[in-house]
Order: C-alpha cells, then structure tokens, then sequence
C-alpha cells in the first residue's frame, strides 16, 4: 500500500507522514497568508507539534474519475468544512449538464467558466474543501491561484485503476473513444506535468478505501 508522498521544489522526495509521523509539503502556499502563518510553516517544517493552522482551502485535482468528490465528501466531513464542486457550481450556473454546455458552447466556453468558478472560489473568506475538473490544471492562471489560496493536493491511481472503473456518463472528452485505455493514456501523458506544477502533495489512493484516503488528506491539510 501506497503512502502520501510530499516532494519539495527539486526532484528528491521529502519524507512522507509514514515515516516522520506527520505530513510535509513540497512548498508552502503563498502570498495571501499571514506572517503569522509563515511563522507556523517554519515551526512545522522543523518538527512542531503543535496545534496546526489549516489553510483557507483545501483543493483536490485529479484525473477523471479519481475520486474527487467522493473523497471530498468525506474530508469535509472529517473537517467540519463544506464542500464545493466546480463541476456541480458550472451545471447549477449554466442551467444544464456539462456534455450539453460541451455540444452546445463548447470547451472553451466551459473552461471559461471553470477558470470563473476557481476565482470565486479562491477569492472567498471560508475555509472549504474545493473538489475540481480534471482539466482545472490546463489554465496556468487557476493553477496559481490554488496554490496561492491554499493546499492543493493530487489524488493519484494508477492508469489502469482508472480505465477498470470505465466511467464515461457526463465525461465529453471520453465519450466517442472506443479505446478507453488509449484515452486515459493520452490525457494522462498531456497533463501530468500540469498536475505536478499544480499541486503540493499527491496521494496515491490504489487499494485504499476512500475512508483511508481521506484521513490521509486530511492530515495533510490540518498539517499545512
């Protein structure tokens, strides 16, 4: 079994919350926080036990079909903080699903308003698990204001565990791909610098139950 694995800005890993005991972060988010909550990064980087300061947002992006939302679902629970989906924001503003805003408006149209829904979101006051698109890492301005806004973590199976669950109802860029595993394989390839560039720490999640994932998660937040 697999654990969170956190890296820092070069390419060696830093030890993971299975062999320290507590979660650490490739790089702090930045910009937006206080001195004070700098000074609590500090304290955690070198081996503060504490009480953690959690940042304002906690971001989980993924590949199609990873299990955002799921795994949201049960963060939020575990936090006592509400859940956003950009995804379910998009539908409940465009007044349709997102294959309809694809066939009718188009991608770029949904990225629109994807890119929308992510500054809105980063913008506000609350602290909140934020459940994205898999696409949301395609916008470099996105990008920046996840990380700028608080933890953004990476919910990472494997490429095979994603073509075995076979989703394809209300994903466009799936539909009309006989060969799923090719697809996967494609979209995977084109984003998965994106989704390093992205995020803080990532969490593999093959053979775990999404209760598992999630407390993993949720340390890391708490620890952030």
């Amino acid at each position: 079994m697999q654990h969170a694995s956190t890296r820092s800005k070069g390419s060696r890993p830093v030890p993971s919350a299975s062999t320290t005991g507590v979660a650490g972060l490739r790089t702090p988010p930045v910009s937006r926080f206080s001195t004070l909550r700098h000074q609590k990064y500090d304290l955690f980087q070198s081996g503060w036990k504490g009480e953690s300061v959690v940042t304002p947002k906690l971001w989980l992006i993924g590949m199609m079909s990873s299990g955002k939302t799921k795994v949201g679902r049960k963060v939020s629970r575990l936090s006592g903080h509400p859940l956003a989906d950009t995804d379910d924001e998009i539908v409940e503003r465009a007044g349709m699903s997102i294959p309809d805003i694809f066939a009718t408006r188009g991608e770029p149209a949904f990225r629109t308003m994807e890119s929308e829904e992510v500054a809105r979101i980063a913008d506000g006051p609350h602290q909140m698990v934020v459940a994205t698109g898999g696409g949301v890492i395609l916008d470099e301005t996105n990008r920046r204001l996840m990380r700028e806004s608080g933890l953004v973590v990476l919910l990472k199976p494997s490429l095979g565990a994603l073509i075995a669950r076979g989703k394809t109802r209300n994903r466009p860029l799936l539909q009309g791909h006989a060969d799923l595993g090719a697809r996967y394989t494609e979209i995977w390839e084109a984003r998965k610098h994106l989704y390093r560039e992205a995020s803080h720490a990532d969490v593999p999640t093959d053979g775990k139950p999404r209760s598992l994932i999630a407390k993993e998660v949720w340390e890391l937040w708490r620890s952030s």
